[in-house]
Protein backbone atom coordinates (compact mmCIF):
# COMPACT_ATOMS: atom_id res chain seq x y z
CA UNK A 1 0.00 0.00 0.00
CA UNK A 2 2.87 2.59 0.94
CA UNK A 3 4.65 2.02 -2.05
CA UNK A 4 1.73 2.68 -4.07
CA UNK A 5 1.57 5.61 -2.31
CA UNK A 6 5.37 6.90 -2.93
CA UNK A 7 4.49 6.10 -6.77
CA UNK A 8 2.13 8.99 -7.32
CA UNK A 9 2.86 12.36 -7.61
CA UNK A 10 -0.38 14.39 -6.82
CA UNK A 11 -1.42 17.41 -9.40
CA UNK A 12 -4.28 19.97 -9.17
CA UNK A 13 -6.47 19.90 -12.24
CA UNK A 14 -9.77 21.68 -13.02
CA UNK A 15 -12.14 20.63 -10.00
CA UNK A 16 -10.59 17.56 -8.73
CA UNK A 17 -6.82 16.27 -8.59
CA UNK A 18 -4.79 15.51 -11.04
CA UNK A 19 -2.49 11.89 -10.34
CA UNK A 20 0.72 11.41 -11.80
CA UNK A 21 2.58 8.08 -11.51
CA UNK A 22 6.25 7.97 -12.05
CA UNK A 23 5.46 5.81 -15.18
CA UNK A 24 3.50 8.58 -16.59
CA UNK A 25 0.06 6.83 -16.16
CA UNK A 26 -2.08 9.98 -15.11
CA UNK A 27 -5.04 9.41 -12.65
CA UNK A 28 -7.94 11.90 -11.97
CA UNK A 29 -9.17 12.04 -8.92
CA UNK A 30 -11.71 14.49 -7.34
CA UNK A 31 -14.44 14.15 -4.48
CA UNK A 32 -18.33 15.34 -5.90
CA UNK A 33 -20.50 16.40 -2.23
CA UNK A 34 -24.01 16.87 -2.98
CA UNK A 35 -27.51 16.43 -1.01
CA UNK A 36 -30.29 13.81 -1.51
CA UNK A 37 -33.52 14.77 -2.53
CA UNK A 38 -35.23 11.33 -3.63
CA UNK A 39 -35.76 7.81 -2.82
CA UNK A 40 -34.30 5.50 -4.75
CA UNK A 41 -33.70 1.58 -4.88
CA UNK A 42 -34.91 -0.16 -1.17
CA UNK A 43 -32.07 -2.92 -0.93
CA UNK A 44 -32.82 -5.50 1.74
CA UNK A 45 -30.63 -4.64 5.11
CA UNK A 46 -29.71 -8.47 6.01
CA UNK A 47 -28.63 -9.12 2.09
CA UNK A 48 -25.91 -5.82 2.02
CA UNK A 49 -25.00 -7.41 5.65
CA UNK A 50 -23.71 -9.95 2.99
CA UNK A 51 -22.49 -8.16 0.48
CA UNK A 52 -25.30 -8.62 -2.32
CA UNK A 53 -27.61 -5.88 -3.69
CA UNK A 54 -31.21 -7.23 -3.09
CA UNK A 55 -34.28 -5.23 -3.45
CA UNK A 56 -36.35 -5.29 -0.44
CA UNK A 57 -39.18 -7.62 0.08
CA UNK A 58 -42.55 -6.59 1.32
CA UNK A 59 -41.85 -8.07 4.56
CA UNK A 60 -38.86 -6.26 5.27
CA UNK A 61 -39.99 -2.98 3.88
CA UNK A 62 -42.99 -3.07 6.33
CA UNK A 63 -40.87 -4.11 9.06
CA UNK A 64 -37.72 -0.88 7.90
CA UNK A 65 -35.14 -3.71 7.37
CA UNK A 66 -33.96 -1.45 4.43
CA UNK A 67 -31.21 0.59 2.90
CA UNK A 68 -32.22 3.66 0.87
CA UNK A 69 -29.90 4.31 -1.57
CA UNK A 70 -30.51 7.69 -2.86
CA UNK A 71 -31.40 9.80 -6.51
CA UNK A 72 -27.58 10.50 -6.52
CA UNK A 73 -26.04 6.95 -6.58
CA UNK A 74 -29.23 5.03 -8.39
CA UNK A 75 -28.99 7.54 -11.31
CA UNK A 76 -25.32 6.99 -11.26
CA UNK A 77 -25.39 3.54 -11.50
CA UNK A 78 -27.64 3.57 -14.74
CA UNK A 79 -25.41 6.15 -16.04
CA UNK A 80 -22.37 3.69 -15.71
CA UNK A 81 -24.13 1.17 -17.31
CA UNK A 82 -24.02 2.71 -19.94
CA UNK A 83 -20.39 4.67 -19.98
CA UNK A 84 -18.64 1.25 -19.63
CA UNK A 85 -18.95 -2.45 -20.14
CA UNK A 86 -18.53 -4.77 -16.92
CA UNK A 87 -19.64 -2.30 -14.31
CA UNK A 88 -19.95 -3.61 -10.94
CA UNK A 89 -21.05 -2.50 -7.31
CA UNK A 90 -19.47 -4.06 -3.97
CA UNK A 91 -20.81 -3.10 -0.28
CA UNK A 92 -17.31 -1.75 1.51
CA UNK A 93 -18.84 -1.00 4.78
CA UNK A 94 -23.02 -1.45 5.55
CA UNK A 95 -25.14 0.69 7.12
CA UNK A 96 -26.06 -0.56 10.99
CA UNK A 97 -28.34 -0.56 14.07
CA UNK A 98 -26.02 2.74 15.40
CA UNK A 99 -24.98 3.97 12.36
CA UNK A 100 -26.61 5.22 9.19
CA UNK A 101 -23.33 5.28 7.36
CA UNK A 102 -23.33 3.19 4.00
CA UNK A 103 -20.05 2.87 2.06
CA UNK A 104 -20.32 0.98 -1.73
CA UNK A 105 -18.63 1.44 -4.76
CA UNK A 106 -19.43 1.13 -8.61
CA UNK A 107 -16.22 0.01 -10.48
CA UNK A 108 -15.32 -0.76 -13.91
CA UNK A 109 -11.79 -1.26 -16.26
CA UNK A 110 -12.03 2.18 -16.63
CA UNK A 111 -13.48 3.60 -12.96
CA UNK A 112 -13.56 3.50 -9.51
CA UNK A 113 -16.38 5.49 -7.62
CA UNK A 114 -16.91 4.99 -3.72
CA UNK A 115 -20.28 6.38 -2.64
CA UNK A 116 -20.91 7.29 1.18
CA UNK A 117 -24.11 7.75 1.93
CA UNK A 118 -24.29 10.05 5.32
CA UNK A 119 -26.71 11.57 7.79
CA UNK A 120 -26.52 15.59 7.57
CA UNK A 121 -27.30 16.02 11.17
CA UNK A 122 -26.93 12.61 12.99
CA UNK A 123 -27.99 14.06 16.32
CA UNK A 124 -31.35 15.07 14.80
CA UNK A 125 -32.18 11.39 14.78
CA UNK A 126 -32.95 11.42 18.10
CA UNK A 127 -35.39 14.09 18.04
CA UNK A 128 -37.00 12.34 15.37
CA UNK A 129 -36.94 8.72 14.39
CA UNK A 130 -38.36 9.44 11.20
CA UNK A 131 -35.49 11.11 10.42
CA UNK A 132 -33.44 8.14 8.40
CA UNK A 133 -36.46 7.15 5.93
CA UNK A 134 -36.17 10.78 4.62
CA UNK A 135 -33.85 10.59 1.54
CA UNK A 136 -33.28 14.59 2.18
CA UNK A 137 -31.41 13.90 5.26
CA UNK A 138 -28.20 12.72 3.79
CA UNK A 139 -25.57 13.49 2.02
CA UNK A 140 -23.48 11.74 -0.65
CA UNK A 141 -19.77 12.09 -1.00
CA UNK A 142 -18.53 10.31 -4.78
CA UNK A 143 -15.02 9.80 -4.57
CA UNK A 144 -14.21 9.43 -8.80
CA UNK A 145 -11.13 7.85 -9.83
CA UNK A 146 -10.04 7.06 -13.37
CA UNK A 147 -7.33 7.48 -16.00
CA UNK A 148 -9.11 8.70 -18.48
CA UNK A 149 -9.92 12.45 -19.01
CA UNK A 150 -13.10 11.90 -21.23
CA UNK A 151 -14.71 9.25 -18.31
CA UNK A 152 -13.30 11.90 -15.83
CA UNK A 153 -15.17 14.55 -17.81
CA UNK A 154 -18.46 12.94 -18.47
CA UNK A 155 -19.13 11.54 -14.85
CA UNK A 156 -18.80 15.16 -13.73
CA UNK A 157 -21.30 17.05 -16.43
CA UNK A 158 -23.58 14.33 -15.03
CA UNK A 159 -23.39 14.95 -11.80
CA UNK A 160 -23.48 18.71 -12.46
CA UNK A 161 -26.26 18.37 -14.23
CA UNK A 162 -28.11 15.83 -12.35
CA UNK A 163 -27.40 18.10 -9.00
CA UNK A 164 -27.62 21.57 -10.68
CA UNK A 165 -30.92 22.81 -8.58
CA UNK A 166 -28.81 21.88 -5.29
CA UNK A 167 -25.96 22.70 -2.87
CA UNK A 168 -22.73 21.04 -4.42
CA UNK A 169 -18.96 20.70 -3.34
CA UNK A 170 -16.34 19.74 -5.96
CA UNK A 171 -12.70 19.28 -4.51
Amino acid sequence: FFNVLQNLVPFYFKAGIFWKTKDNKSMHHFIFESTAKQKGTLFSYQELKKGNFVEANVSEKARLMTTMITDIPEVLWDFCQKLSTNVQRKVIQPNGFTSATFIFEYYSDDFEIKITRELRDWWMFFLFSYYAELPTSYKIILEVKTHADEIASKIENFLLNFTKDRQVSIR
